[in-house]
């Protein structure tokens, strides 16, 4: 089925140019929104983030409306919408702020004084934990997923955590051919999402197992092992 994208009162086609220009829009829209100069402006969006976040973890992003998070973050509708226009201009902005604190967990992680495959296991069993003990991340990527804008704004993301991962790997194991390393690099921060949803979905006893097995697999695979 065809989706027809909304961007300065214009209908746009379901196309790649269409998409483009419309995340370019929707981007542009929303930085103007989410850096206000104003301390109370400032504390009026981080309100307004963390109502969204408490009700998309309780109820998915389909279930929440944009009424109910003006409620909770004690904010009239009209208020609301000065900040974003819509609810995917929200789920926008949410998923930027998840792709940033994501990229700068990974970089933390991969300046301790620990051996490559150790950092991997941590930086893994970090984002399985926070996606098994906070709803939000789950349902959060599921609604990324879903929608064609966000999820070429997603595989962006991806590609340059892999890039980040490839250039941290290749660095400890340059007798490894960079090619491969870039390919499987991207292949785990993709994958790793699917194990952070069968980790939710598990006992604890599995949980540890299942993140160890993903970890050797990876390095197994590059003959590292």
């Amino acid at each position: 089925m065809a989706i027809d994208y909304m961007t300065n009162g214009h209908v746009l086609k379901d196309d790649c140019k269409s998409r483009f220009l419309y995340c370019q829009t929707m981007k542009t829209n929303i930085e103007a929104r989410k850096e206000p100069g104003q301390d109370r402006s400032r504390a009026t969006l981080q309100s307004i983030m963390n109502a969204s976040a408490k009700l998309i973890a309780a109820n998915g992003l389909d279930a929440t409306s944009m009424t109910q998070i003006a409620n909770l973050a004690g904010l009239s509708k009209a208020s609301l919408y000065r900040y974003f226009p819509n609810k995917q201009a929200l789920l926008l902005a949410l998923a930027e702020r998840s792709f940033k604190t994501h990229r700068e967990e990974m970089q933390a992680i991969m300046q301790v004084d620990k051996k490559p495959e150790q950092i991997l296991r941590d930086g893994i069993g970090h984002y399985c934990d926070k996606h098994t003990n906070n709803p939000f991340f789950l349902n959060l990527r599921a609604a990324i997923l879903a929608d064609p804008v966000l999820s070429e704004l997603d595989l962006k993301d991806s590609r340059e955590n892999a890039l980040l991962l490839s250039t941290f790997l290749t660095q400890h194991f340059p007798q490894i051919d960079p090619t491969i390393i870039k390919t499987r690099s991207l292949l785990i921060v993709e994958l790793i999402d699917s194990l952070a949803r069968l980790v939710a979905r598990v006992p604890v006893t599995e949980q540890n197992n299942l993140i160890d097995e993903f970890v050797g697999l990876f390095f197994a695979h590059l003959n590292l092992m």
